[in-house]
């Protein structure tokens, strides 16, 4: 992350399970100019109970493990870089199998999980943290889970997780404490509506300004 601030353009499960859209997100967000580019990967079995009641939902926007290998080991990266958000270890499999991801982007749901944290470090690859919502004690024991494979390379992704965020609901002004309590890169994961013309664009220069050097849009 040479530049000043670097910006992650998400997909997300915005592919609705289809491969064949997901291709086609996925080259358009490398034309962007973003640095990187950032998929989420699930395996729903893994991820949920049967029993849970968003298990058939989420079955809608899954993609199958060879699905995923294929447009893994035939992405074209056009010098953008790939991070991968992983909730569960099949998913990490999957994405280790491959040779083109760069770093991975861990859930704020998985901040308490301190193996899956810890199989995720191993890889020696940046982690981006997502801490939305977390306390002090759940960001610490993460990053002394991380740390303690000597990997060095770990962004706080500030930002609450709803979708959209409200405006009331960004806390722009928990960056600068964030960047003093911990002394890490802090980032910024923006999902303010698209359909606000003004602060869709307005929010990330306020978190720049606020100390994030890292924008997830």
């Amino acid at each position: 992350m040479s530049k000043p601030v670097y910006i992650i353009a998400e997909i997300a499960s915005a592919h609705e399970g289809k491969i064949k859209l997901l291709k086609k997100l996925y080259q358009i967000a490398t034309n962007t100019g973003a640095d990187a580019v950032k998929l989420q990967i699930f395996q729903r079995e893994s991820l949920m109970s049967k029993f849970h009641h968003k298990f058939d939902s989420f079955g809608e926007i899954e993609i199958s493990k060879d699905n995923w290998l294929d447009f893994l080991n035939n992405a074209d990266k056009s010098g953008t870089d790939l991070l991968v958000e992983v909730f569960d270890r099949s998913s990490l499999d999957i994405a280790e199998h491959s040779d083109v991801v760069d770093g991975y982007k861990i859930p704020t749901s998985s901040i308490g999980d301190g193996e899956f944290i810890k199989l995720i470090a191993q890889t020696n690859k940046p982690i981006f943290l997502g801490i939305g919502g977390a306390t002090i004690r759940e960001i610490e024991f993460a990053l002394e889970c991380i740390q303690g494979l000597n990997n060095k390379s770990c962004v706080l992704m500030h930002g609450i997780q709803s979708f959209p965020t409200q405006l009331k609901d960004s806390q722009i002004s928990m960056i600068g404490h964030l960047k003093s309590k911990f002394q890490h890169t802090i980032g910024y994961a923006d999902h303010i509506s698209a359909d606000d013309y003004q602060f869709r664009i307005i929010l990330p220069t306020m978190a720049i300004s606020a100390g994030a050097t890292v924008i997830e849009k």
